[in-house]
Formats: C-alpha cells, structure tokens, sequence
C-alpha cells in the first residue's frame, strides 16, 4: 500500500515537469535567451567542449587508477566507454544520478574478465570518492548561500543540519574500511536475510569481497587514498572553471563566488528524484540568478545549454552500452538478475 501511494505521488511529479518547463519557458523572454545563446557560436563552443572533456577525462581516470591500484589495469580509452554507457543510464534513470554503476560492473566483468568483487570493489570506491566530493562542494556553496543571505527563509532548519550529516557518511564509510569494517555489506546482508534468495545472497557475499579489498587497499597504500582526492578535487576545480566560461559567453557579469552558489543550485536539482533533473534544473537557474540579480533568461539559457551537453552525451553512453551489451548472454544476465552468480 505504502509502495503503490509512493509511486502515485512520483508519477503525479513526473507527470507535472513537463508543465513546469513550459511554464517557465513561456514566462522567459525568447528574444534575450536567443541572443545569449548565439553568444556560443565558434571558439567559445570549442572552449566549452575542450573544459567538459576535461571534466570527463578527470571522472575517468579517477576510476581507471582505482581499477590499477586494484591490481587489473584497463586501457583508459575503455574506462571511459564505460563511464559514459553508467553516465547515459544514470542520466535517463528517475533518481538523483545513480543506476549505472551495476553496467559499469557488469561491463569490466564481461568484457574485461575482471572479478567480481574487484569490479565492485572499483566502482565503490570510485562512487565514494565522487560524494564526498560532491557533498563537500554542496556544503561549501550552501555555506556561500548563509553568507549572502540567500538561503534565509528559503530552507528549513532541518536541512541545514542535514547535508553536513550527508557530508560525513562518505568519510565515515571511508574510516569504517580503514578499520576492516565492511558497514554496507552488513546492512545489506540484514536485508538479505529477510528477503532469502539466491541471488540477493550472493550479491552481498560479493559485496563484503569487494569492502575487504578496499579495505586491504587503503591500509596498505593510504598515499592513493590523497592522489584520489586530488583528482576529485580537480573535478570540481574544472566544473567551476567551465559554468564560469559558460555563463561568461552568455553575456552575465558574475564573480566566482556567484559561480559556485549558481552552481550548488544546479547540482541540487539533479539531487531530486527525476530524471536528468528535468525541470528541476531549469526552475534552479532561474530562481538562483533571479535572486543574485541577475537577468532570469541567462539563467535559462545556461539550463538549456547544460541540457542539450547531458543529454547528447548521455546518448553517446546509452548507445556505448547497447553496443557493450549486445550479446544474448549479457542481456539475459542484466533481465534476470544473474549478474552476481
């Protein structure tokens, strides 16, 4: 009963963006965000393109040198193939960004003849890394939003208190592994036991597999654990760096500090249980460059823009993962769930 009245109120969600994109565009001026976005012709594309493949490029080594200090190198052009087929899912998938990490699995097990519990083990480690990078970055620009008296009156009490909470998760499942602890696994096999079936069994036992090895790894080379962090450091560092350009060729004077709150409302739309943050993303922008007194139809146009770069590169991986999965075998093992056996 409770799962049926959750779905409702999703579907009623869902069913509701589209009118909330159309709302929105109908309110905001064509003629500005035309001319925002024919700021983006020549060069400034080739800049943008050049920062976003930066982006990637940093995403994808992350978990490529995570999969070598594991002990199973993969060529990087192949980690990124993978990253963007998980990237696509992910993307089209109702949710806060997740549902392509068991592709991402079942992609280095079947094509790379990778164990399970390393595949696992990798993309964990790999997912750990990005939240509390993104968390870090989400309190800082909330921080920024306190600061400049933006979020006053906006968020409860309550939230505030809660997304440092959710920043100390990732560090705390971090330092339980540091310890030989394996806290997901035991949650998971609570679970399990109440469920009893074959394959949710063995799912957990590789799971706890894969918590050992990240375990064993970080005692042995806690130096990796810094080089990782520098490099979801430098995600960040070129996410800031490529909006900044990007609301720079729109036309809108902004500082870095403006940046990074305009950014912490677009990330926390795609936080929110839809889609690729559909509407979510749009309403953000506008709402956000309104209240720093910007012009509204940048803040659209920056939208769309973000938009039109997910979504095309959210197909390249869909496509990616199609091609990667072709075979009846695979397919069949992703249908019937026997991808843990």
């Amino acid at each position: 009963m409770k799962r049926a009245k959750r779905s409702s109120w999703l579907l009623l969600i869902w069913l509701g963006l589209p009118l909330l994109v159309w709302g929105m565009l109908r309110l905001e001026p064509w003629r500005e965000i035309v001319v925002a976005l024919r700021g983006l012709g020549g060069w400034p594309v080739v800049a943008l393109l050049g920062l976003n493949g930066m982006v990637l490029a940093l995403f994808s080594l992350r978990w490529a040198w995570v999969i070598r200090l594991l002990g199973t190198p993969v060529r990087f052009v192949t980690v990124l193939a993978y990253r963007l087929a998980g990237f696509g899912l992910s993307y089209y998938t109702p949710g806060p960004q997740f549902g392509g990490e068991p592709l991402q699995i079942l992609l280095l097990n079947r094509r790379q003849g990778i164990p399970w519990r390393t595949a696992i083990a990798s993309v964990l480690l790999d997912k750990l890394f990005e939240l509390l990078a993104n968390f870090t970055f989400l309190v800082i620009g909330l921080v920024l939003v306190i600061m400049t008296g933006l979020g006053r009156g906006h968020l409860p009490g309550f939230a505030w208190a809660l997304i440092p909470m959710i920043l100390v998760m990732p560090g705390l499942h971090l330092a339980a592994l540091w310890k030989g602890k394996t806290p997901l696994s035991d949650a998971a096999s609570w679970l399990a036991q109440r469920i009893s079936s074959k394959w949710t069994t063995q799912a957990v036992e590789h799971g706890r597999e894969a918590e050992r090895s990240i375990s064993q790894l970080i005692r042995e080379n806690p130096r990796a654990l810094l080089g990782l962090a520098a490099v979801s450091a430098l995600v960040w560092v070129f996410s800031i760096i490529e909006y900044a350009v990007l609301v720079h060729f729109l036309g809108a004077q902004v500082t870095i500090l403006q940046v990074v709150v305009l950014l912490t409302a677009a990330r926390l739309a795609f936080l929110l249980p839809v889609p690729g943050g559909l509407g979510t993303l749009e309403a953000s922008q506008v709402l956000a460059f309104t209240a720093l007194g910007l012009d509204p139809a940048l803040g659209l146009a920056a939208s769309l823009v973000i938009r039109a770069r997910d979504m095309a590169l959210g197909g390249v991986g869909l496509l990616i993962g199609a091609l990667q999965t072709r075979e009846p075998k695979v397919i069949q093992e992703v249908v019937n769930g026997d991808g843990a056996a």
